[in-house]
């Protein structure tokens, strides 16, 4: 079995949960395994640029720059956006994977169910699928509201 640090704080086994993104919560050195971990390591990958990892250059996605650079102004581009994003994440974990890792946390699919639009953040429904069968629902709400500085 392997796990890794949890690095959003607050999940529970069932029912809707809203978590904190930090490395130390409540409970420090917490850690997640299997669907779980397999939805942080998608989460993480999902929305890292790609070329933001230094020695990792095809690693990340265009999602994220796309959504800041307003690039995504309908539902047809937000699942167009999702959908070159989820395959690039699905390739770059499918690379990373080790050949003993469990089924639990090697990605069978990601499905984007969901998309709203409340104010000015964007929210996406996320199902992941794992090659064991398990399922998580993951709601990711991502500003879209211009970043202004404050003087």
């Amino acid at each position: 079995m392997s796990f890794d640090v949890s690095i959003f704080q607050g999940a529970a086994l069932a029912g809707e949960q809203l978590l904190e993104q930090q490395l130390f919560g409540n409970v420090p050195g917490a850690v997640c395994t299997g669907v779980q971990k397999l939805m942080q390591t998608w989460v993480m990958e999902f929305l890292s640029a790609t070329g933001s990892y230094r020695f990792l250059p095809r690693r990340g996605t265009g999602f994220l720059p796309s959504l800041l650079q307003g690039r995504l102004r309908t539902e047809l581009d937000v699942q167009t956006a999702f959908n070159f994003a989820a395959d690039a994440v699905s390739r770059n974990l499918a690379a990373d994977e080790a050949a003993d890792a469990p089924d639990d946390e090697r990605l069978a699919s990601a499905t984007l169910t969901g998309i709203s639009l409340v104010n000015d953040t964007i929210l996406l429904d996320i199902q992941l699928t794992s090659q064991a069968g398990d399922s998580r629902q993951a709601v990711l709400p991502l500003s879209v509201a211009p970043i202004t500085p404050d003087f």
